[in-house]
């Protein structure tokens, strides 16, 4: 008799096992899942060092496909619908059961910028935008907020989430054109000012050199030339349509490749590693401050370099430095990561607050190398403190010092 209990125990287990729903969210046009009855739409990810999303039987949620129609069956909805897990393990979309295998959107995820509704300001000459997907309902779901200088025409600063599953995220996204959104941009195309040859051509005409001249802008396998630098990079998120969605000009500045390719990219990389070996979320702000700087040809005087120069439009500023702030929120613990944006020279005004980077344990750039971007950190005060003037950093990042750095 007791056995026969444990058999029909253990099977009541495996059955309400099998009965949980699974969501593979990596599959070719997969609707994006998000939380059900709240007011703010929230995306739902995979538990730590998962990479499908398993839900009970009775749990609701909504499948969205912001710019196109969600498909089940013969059925289509437009954006969104509420799915329900039910007991055979498949999902009840309007009084229809449906595997997932058979819940798909029409074409791919189609991601939007805009300002914040309420026109909230960030400096001087600068709003606060947000880049996400609608989510149905009049509901947006924002993955990144800018605070964007329309008189510069360059982000500032750009703030994501880096989540402790990072390193388990969508691996099938290939890069594509950058992309520019309108009401943001007086030029028509602004990636034109990024490709080799163009932007030679304007550093040149402000250094005095001949256009076709390459003794800064160099040609072939030369990492000397200015990129489109991600500020949210393309693998701090999880998702493939929130990787494509870091695809676009307000996320970017313009970047000596030496820098983007090696010692700012191996911050990228250990940052996501902290999230992930420490099982923590993150909060990342990255952004940009100063200007870069190269001497004239002809009077040896620096000048200040911008990669627009069209009359009176002089925009798209070479920043001086790049920034990130890592702030743990669950530790109280944060650092400020610096590279300088020059491949030629050190200019000490690049150097705005002291050097802790060599108590920080899990930093494994090659930091002293100018041509791979040399690199410092600093505590959040000390950084705040010194573009006070320039940058507004979020309130709710707190003003840490060397007590609580992110080591």
């Amino acid at each position: 008799m007791f056995c026969t209990l444990i058999v029909v125990i253990l099977l009541l287990i495996a059955n309400h096992s099998s009965a949980d729903c699974t969501v593979k969210p990596f599959k070719p046009q997969a609707p994006l899942p998000i939380k059900s009855n709240t007011r703010e739409p929230a995306i739902i990810y995979p538990s730590y060092q998962q990479t499908e999303i398993n839900l009970q039987t009775g749990e609701q949620v909504h499948f969205i496909c912001p710019g196109h129609d969600v498909l089940y069956g013969d059925i289509r909805t437009p954006t969104s619908v509420e799915a329900t897990c039910d007991s055979s393990g498949r999902f009840d979309l309007m009084g229809r059961q449906v595997l997932w295998e058979d819940i798909r959107c029409n074409g791919d995820i189609e991601s939007k910028a805009r300002y914040t509704a309420d026109n909230e300001r960030c400096g001087n000459t600068a709003k606060f935008a947000e880049v996400g997907f609608e989510a149905g309902a009049g509901r947006f779901l924002p993955i990144m907020k800018i605070c964007f200088d329309y008189a510069k025409e360059t982000p500032i600063y750009v703030r994501h989430t880096v989540i402790s599953n990072i390193n388990n995220g969508d691996n099938s996204s290939t890069r594509p054109f950058f992309a520019q959104d309108p009401g943001f941009y007086r030029a028509t195309n602004v990636d034109h000012y990024y490709t080799r040859n163009k932007h030679r051509s304007t550093i040149n005409r402000l250094l005095g050199l001949p256009d076709w001249s390459d003794k800064f802008v160099k040609g072939g396998d030369d990492k000397r030339f200015i990129s489109r630098g991600h500020l949210a990079a393309k693998k701090d998120f999880f998702y493939k349509s929130f990787q494509l969605a870091s695809f676009r000009l307000l996320n970017a500045a313009p970047q000596w490749q030496t820098l983007n390719g090696f010692n700012w990219n191996q911050a990228e990389i250990n940052t996501r590693d902290l999230a992930s070996n420490r099982n923590v979320d993150l909060e990342v702000c990255t952004g940009v401050y100063g200007n870069d700087r190269l001497p004239h040809e002809a009077t040896h005087q620096e000048v200040e370099l911008n990669l627009i120069n069209n009359g009176n439009l002089n925009t798209l500023p070479v920043p001086g430095i790049f920034w990130k702030i890592v702030y743990d929120p669950a530790r109280y613990k944060g650092i400020v990561l610096i590279g300088i944006n020059n491949p030629y020279s050190i200019d000490q005004r690049n150097f705005i607050c002291p050097d802790v980077s060599n108590s920080v344990s899990w930093l494994t750039w090659n930091k002293y190398n100018m041509l791979e971007g040399y690199s410092y950190a600093c505590t959040i005060r000390s950084f705040r403190y010194a573009v006070i003037n320039d940058v507004h950093v979020p309130n709710d990042i707190p003003d840490l010092t060397e007590d609580n750095l992110l080591d």
